[in-house]
């Protein structure tokens, strides 16, 4: 069936090309940009019912043919349409979004009612960026001409991310309908106080004559704002804003309120618990999402969205726009390719996926990163400030994960961030400490992600400047510096530092240039950390040969005036960049001290640990037979004793580590 169709469908096409025996000229356009298009009337009348109704009202012309000019419709529109009333396609995937719009305006003009459902849903599946876009126009038009799934889809939008709407461009001139429509919605996410503010902006906005100055107001002026407002205010729920905010915003206004309506305002305010009885109509509270969650140690297919807290992905202290989580189940490990990428969702009104690298590059470690989708549906200068976790768990056994989080500005120019070294391959396959069951089982395992979109007034927010400055020729002068905390070094476990990259919290980063000093990296590393220059101390990280890393040597006051390149070259000359371990020193008596570290040592490992005595005494200025107890220390806040008369290697002494001594106190003493 389907190949008569297609033949009848092409040999109606050649008609409308070949233009024979044609009774029926459509001038479309305008002066001086007009252009014929000769059509068959009889076919025009059976195919669509705007023209069945114009060619009747038309008388023919001395040459037989009746003339309709077709003003309201670009030519480029209404060659689609002409061919689709004759030959009954459209190809819709090779027509930009804006076109495909104005056909759907064109098909609702022409009562082409078969294609305006389909046409909604097509641009809704397929260029929902593009409606993002150019929301005011798109939504006022479905208003206008009751385009009901594109008016769902803006619903939805509307309901999530109201500022779309209320911080427009155009939300100043959106029709009444439109207004009491969104008032309507009991899903705003918004504060009702903010609310009343936007529907005051509108008021205002429709009378241009107000004052701006709202103590110049006369009762005239309310009156009038009154009018333009009367059928929104009903719609707002005055009595779910606080007594400040009703004093603040909706005091000054409250002429253009019933009195009925600002005397039970005040009654409820004045006695909350009180049974008192309010004449006016009291609307319900919109429905809030949770944009916070509560904590959880244990992910489970079904709790996943209240499994965050402080430790995963820790509260910014910024406005969240919108909060969602996506959870990607893999199935097949082995068998993914070298660069594959999760099913697309949506988060603050655009799309995202993520993006990774099961082998990584050099089949070390895996890389994930959070990718955004929408870069061809994205405006110019297109930006979203992101905070986001990435873990990656056992389906069957939900606590046995990893996660990592961090924040970005994502751009055109930076479309995906993460983590390129998100967890060692070897650790993916053996069970975690304390655990069982590795992460990946059975070939499959889960990557959740959770999603924050901060607000950004400023348009700034972590808008790198110096970067944007740093061209690419330009990028060899500089050196990364990544600093341990005592916080996150307190979170390892185990007799050394875990592996660097491995950590659970993101690591502070730094971006130097390779010839800063040390004494004004220390200051500008001071200031970030909140401590006093002379309360902190950095060490050397290095790589041990159990592939951890662990500090190592400190970094003392005679470097202050060397290069920060020249501390990396000649302490850890194999490592592009810098590590560092920040040790803080507790104020004693309003000072800061800082222990010193004496010297190194070189021993044979089969020496005994006594007998470095004597080399300790002589380098601390202590009498050659001073009795010393020597220490391990395993980690910041512990030390173990060692005993004088076993070996290095029964003590099991590596390269790197770090010992500590007292004077041995006699009984007197």
């Amino acid at each position: 069936m389907g190949k008569f169709f297609d033949l009848l469908s092409n040999n109606l096409n050649e008609l409308l090309k070949n233009s024979d025996e044609y009774n029926v000229i459509i001038e479309v356009g305008q002066e001086p940009n007009i252009k014929a298009f000769k059509a068959h009337s009889i076919i025009l009348s059976s195919r669509c019912l705007y023209f069945k109704d114009k060619l009747a009202a038309i008388t023919y012309n001395d040459n037989n043919k009746k003339i309709i000019k077709q003003t309201n419709v670009s030519i480029e529109v209404f060659e689609i349409i002409i061919k689709y009333i004759y030959d009954g396609t459209i190809p819709f995937e090779t027509i930009k979004a804006s076109v495909i719009f104005e056909l759907l305006i064109a098909f609702n003009e022409f009562g082409l009612e078969e294609m305006i459902k389909h046409t909604q849903l097509f641009l809704i599946k397929n260029n929902a960026s593009w409606l993002r876009h150019n929301f005011s126009r798109v939504f006022q038009t479905c208003f206008k001409d009751s385009l009901e799934d594109l008016q769902q889809f803006y619903v939805n939008i509307i309901s999530k991310h109201p500022n779309i709407i209320f911080d427009s461009d155009g939300f100043l001139t959106l029709s009444e309908n439109i207004i009491i429509f969104i008032l309507n919605l009991d899903n705003l996410q918004i504060d009702e106080v903010k609310i009343w503010d936007y529907v005051i902006k509108w008021g205002i906005a429709q009378n241009p004559s107000l004052p701006s100055d709202l103590d110049q107001w006369i009762d005239e002026h309310f009156l009038a704002l009154k009018n333009s407002l009367q059928n929104c205010l009903p719609l707002i729920r005055y009595f779910q804003i606080s007594g400040c905010d009703v004093y603040d915003k909706i005091r000054p206004y409250r002429k253009i309120l019933e009195p009925t309506l600002w005397d039970d305002i005040m009654l409820k305010l004045v006695a909350p618990n009180k049974a008192i009885t309010i004449t006016s109509h009291v609307l319900p509270p919109r429905t809030k999402l949770s944009t916070t969650l509560p904590s959880r140690d244990i992910i489970t297919d079904n709790n996943a969205s209240e499994i965050i807290d402080n430790k995963v992905m820790p509260d910014l202290g910024y406005e969240i726009e919108d909060f969602q989580y996506y959870t990607w189940r893999i199935t097949g490990w082995s068998g993914l390719e070298k660069r594959t990428t999760s099913p697309e969702f949506e988060v603050g009104g655009w799309k995202w996926r993520i993006l990774l690298f099961p082998f990584g590059s050099n089949n070390s470690y895996t890389e994930i990163y959070l990718n955004f989708a929408d870069l061809k549906g994205a405006p110019a200068g297109w930006h979203s400030c992101v905070q986001f976790a990435l873990l990656l768990w056992n389906p069957d056994d939900p606590i046995s994960y990893v996660s990592h989080n961090t924040h970005h500005r994502f751009t055109a120019k930076e479309p995906d961030w993460g983590f390129t070294r998100f967890c060692t391959l070897h650790k993916l396959f053996t069970p975690l400490e304390n655990r069982t069951r590795p992460l990946i089982e059975n070939n499959a395992c889960n990557i959740t992600v959770f999603v924050r979109i901060i607000k950004d007034p400023t348009g700034v927010l972590w808008h790198d400047f110096k970067n944007e400055e740093i061209k690419a020729e330009e990028s060899h002068l500089y050196l990364s510096i990544k600093i341990v905390t005592p916080q996150i070094f307190a979170q390892n476990q185990g007799l050394d530092l875990a592996n660097f990259d491995d950590l659970l919290f993101a690591i502070p980063q730094f971006k130097v240039l390779k010839s800063e000093t040390y004494r004004n990296f220390k200051c500008i590393a001071a200031k970030r950390f909140g401590y006093s220059v002379e309360q902190i101390r950095f060490w050397i990280l290095v790589n041990r040969q159990n592939k951890t890393v662990r500090p190592d040597t400190p970094i003392n006051d005679n470097f202050y005036d060397m290069s920060m390149e020249e501390i990396r070259t000649k302490e850890v000359a194999r490592q592009k960049e810098l590590k560092l371990f920040l040790e803080v020193a507790k104020p004693i008596n309003g000072k800061a001290y800082i222990n010193r570290a004496l010297c190194h040592l070189y021993i044979q490992k089969f020496d005994k640990v006594g007998d470095i005595v004597p080399i300790l005494c002589e380098k601390k200025g202590f009498p050659q037979h001073t009795r010393l107890k020597i220490y391990e220390e395993i980690k910041p806040d512990r030390i173990d004793e060692m005993k004088p008369y076993l070996t290095f290697k029964k003590s099991e002494i590596q390269d790197g580590d770090i010992i500590c001594f007292q004077k041995a106190l006699t009984e007197e003493e």
